[in-house]
């Protein structure tokens, strides 16, 4: 275990000087007199009462960075594993193990990639120092460089174990972003071998020639007493700094508990927000002198509501001090959603390539009048995401509450899977009555999507009326289950071709006197081929792209129709009162692309933001938002199906209930989508994307709508915080099986003739 002092299970506190820079409103939580003692804890992780954590230090996941007379990193410590991912996202070729009391990491790849955001205060006129733990493999050494720039060649000795030091006097570290890259030189090439192993490495300035002792986060974070009140701590030596990042709303505080131990200290807690100044929120001169107490401290961090970073920092101490922060974390006031009335009956239906700005409930030019109505009596979410531009995919997650990634469906032809729960098996075990109808192909049986119902009916393309014939298929079922608790999802064509529009209606579509080729019933056959030929203007023109649009307007128009007939069917079997409605889209609309209405692995927001309307039994005397702003995604739909039937959801489901969100907009989470080939992060603003196996980009949708430019050099802490939950999110494991295909037996007979999907 490497030394960080925290043997003693008692200490003084005493915040003797106390003052502070930044808010004027935070002064009294850190100065006051008149602390009382902290109530005891059990030692386990909790948030405060009515408080959401936002940012929690003690988690100490590969958000946060530790760092001790520079940066560390702890190659040894399992959340390094995104900073070894390398900016093309690829995890490294390295195997974890204990030695010589210490977790190591053997190398195998030629190249290790290293990214860091240097600390404010960090001095950039000494020069730099580079100091690792190493032992050495069949590498005859390891050559350094620092932002592209070559710092030093190390030698290395096979089997030995020592400290490797390089010093550049010249060499400085930039504010914002920076790399290191170490690659190893000379044994045998295609070799399994370990090239070297690595405890740490430690960058900073060059100060003096005492011994370094690395802190690991396990030693950092341990429970820590004072006067027999125990909290789970983050303990710094200075100089030193503990750093988390996340999305921090307006009105966010850091709540800890402060002290110090054998000796004086001074210490800060700052803020750091991309493309600004570090602001001080608290300076505090710490002395172990006094009573032995903790005293609380609470920081408002000021209006942020953006990605940003918070640092407790350890400045200067006396030898052998310890700056203790007790139980830090990043909190927003908790208000508690309204409750509804527990439903005996949930109906979610799925439009096919809706775009909402489209329709009127969004301001668009299309009366949706039926949706409009239930929007009226319900709740519209504005910022509603698809978890993949691939519609089985996106109703795959709706029905498990797991993302792409994890149940596999992420391409054209993906399969939900046999092992993963879905919320038809959940409703049935406790004797909810359930049905699936559908009219796409992709949610048919032959990708799987049949399993777990008690009633599965599929009418495909090929069928005439098929689009919003599904709707009275769907009010025949209800009059059979008219008294039951029942579950009814509907996968409805929407948007999507082929497009059933009458042929006398044709003559009145825009654009006037439109002579081409796009036939309503072929329209699908005709965009793909389209798309898949370069060059493509002859076979989709611009009379095409009008005419496409307003064909799917028309068809969007009839579906609309067809719901409101379906609420009528239900209010009059007088079940209205008690059933929960949920209305959404699968995949969007990307209207600018080159050819619409063709599901690919474009990412782009357009094709990803969808509709989404929930009405629910209201309770008495609650007063409902009617509009939420807070961040969705299609898994919500799972949790929010089973919570409205007063079940407990399994814990494997990733969404959370989507009426957790009517209360007051405070907290952004981080919503991601992939496809086999591409991955899209979008947290607030922003948007991390890219192709899987190259470098991503980030972009600020706020001053860039159509993401056209690379803003990671300007805004390293929140590409950084990007980077490690996308590489996070791609290492996830699918419960698919690598091989799973439509079941060709199942599939309709004029879809197994063309081979298409």
């Amino acid at each position: 275990m490497r030394f960080l002092g925290l043997a003693a299970s008692m200490f003084v506190i005493c915040l003797g000087a106390c003052s502070r820079s930044g808010d004027a409103a935070g002064t009294a939580s850190a100065s006051s007199a008149d602390a009382a003692r902290a109530e005891s804890v059990d030692g386990t992780e909790r948030a405060p009462a009515n408080k959401s954590v936002v940012v929690d230090f003690l988690a100490a996941g590969p958000s946060c960075t530790f760092g001790h007379r520079g940066i560390l990193f702890d190659l040894g410590d399992a959340t390094m594993r995104t900073r070894m991912s390398g900016a093309r996202l690829a995890p490294l070729d390295v195997e974890m193990r204990e030695r010589e009391g210490a977790t190591w990491i053997g190398v195998r790849s030629r190249s290790l990639e290293l990214s860091f955001v240097a600390p404010p205060d960090f001095t950039r006129d000494a020069g730099v120092v580079v100091e690792a733990r190493v032992r050495g493999g069949i590498a005859k050494s390891a050559s350094l460089y620092l932002n592209g720039k070559s710092l030093s060649v190390l030698p290395l000795t096979r089997g030995e174990t020592k400290i490797v030091t390089a010093r550049a006097p010249n060499a400085t570290i930039p504010k914002g972003a920076s790399e290191l890259l170490i690659r190893f030189n000379g044994g045998a090439r295609g070799s399994r071998d370990e090239l070297a192993e690595i405890d740490w490495i430690r960058i900073g300035a060059i100060d003096d020639d005492a011994p370094y002792a690395a802190p690991t986060r396990s030693d950092a974070i341990a429970t820590v007493s004072a006067g027999g009140v125990a909290y789970r701590s983050v303990s710094l030596r200075a100089p030193g700094f503990a750093r988390c990042s996340g999305f921090i709303p307006n009105g966010a505080t850091l709540e800890t508990k402060l002290g110090v131990t054998g000796g004086e200290a001074d210490a800060e807690v700052r803020v750091l927000v991309d493309r600004a100044e570090p602001r001080v929120v608290g300076s505090f001169h710490l002395t172990s002198e006094g009573g032995a107490v903790w005293r609380s401290v609470a920081l408002p961090l000021g209006d942020l509501d953006t990605i940003a970073a918070v640092e407790l920092v350890a400045k200067r101490s006396t030898k052998g001090a310890r700056v203790v922060f007790g139980e830090p974390r990043v909190v927003i006031p908790a208000a508690a959603a309204p409750q509804p009335t527990v439903s005996r009956g949930v109906i979610v239906v799925v439009f096919g390539s809706l775009s909402p700005k489209t329709i009127s409930p969004y301001g668009g030019v299309l009366e949706t009048t039926e949706l409009a109505e239930l929007a009226n009596s319900g709740t519209v979410f504005e910022a509603h995401r698809a978890p993949t531009s691939f519609a089985s995919g996106a109703v795959a997650s709706m029905l498990t509450g797991l993302s792409p990634r994890e149940h596999g469906a992420e391409g054209p032809g993906g399969v939900l899977p046999p092992n993963a729960l879905t919320i038809a098996q959940a409703a049935r075990q406790a004797g909810i009555q359930t049905a699936m109808f559908t009219t796409n192909v992709t949610t048919s049986s032959a990708f799987g999507f049949a399993r777990g119902w008690e009633t599965f009916s599929a009418r495909m393309p090929n069928e005439d009326g098929a689009s919003t014939a599904i709707f009275d298929d769907v009010a025949e079922w209800l009059d059979a289950h008219r008294t039951d608790r029942f579950l009814v999802f509907v996968h409805a064509r929407g948007g999507h071709p082929p497009w059933e529009v009458p042929a006398e209606e044709l003559k009145d579509l825009p654009p006037a006197g439109y002579a081409g080729a796009l036939d309503p019933k072929r329209a699908g056959e005709m965009l793909a081929k389209a798309q898949r030929t370069p060059g493509s203007a002859r076979l989709f023109t611009d009379a095409d792209r009008t005419r496409a649009f307003a064909l799917e307007g028309r068809a969007v128009l009839a579906q609309d129709a067809a719901l409101g007939r379906l609420v009528a069917r239900v209010k009059g079997l007088g079940r209205d009162a008690d059933t929960t409605w949920i209305i959404t889209g699968d995949v969007g609309v990307d209207s600018a692309a080159r050819v619409p209405f063709i599901e690919d692995d474009n990412l782009d927001e357009a094709s990803l933001s969808l509709p989404l309307i929930v009405r629910s039994p209201e309770p008495p005397n609650v007063s409902r938002r009617s509009r939420v702003k807070s961040p969705t995604t299609s898994m919500d739909v799972a949790h929010t199906v089973l919570e409205a039937f007063g079940l407990s959801p399994p814990a494997q489901l990733r969404g959370e209930n989507l009426l957790a969100h009517l209360s007051p907009d405070t907290s952004v989470r981080p919503l991601f989508a992939t496809t086999t080939t591409r991955f899209s992060l979008r947290w607030g603003n922003f948007v991390f994307g890219g192709t899987s196996g190259r470098e991503g980009k980030l972009c600020d949708l706020s001053l860039d709508a159509n993401c056209l430019s690379d803003i990671r050099p300007t805004h390293p802490i929140a590409a950084e915080l990007a980077h490690s939950r996308v590489f996070d999110a791609l290492s996830v494991s699918s419960v698919a099986a690598p091989a799973m295909r439509p079941d060709p037996d199942a599939m309709p007979r004029v879809l197994r003739i063309k081979k298409r999907y």
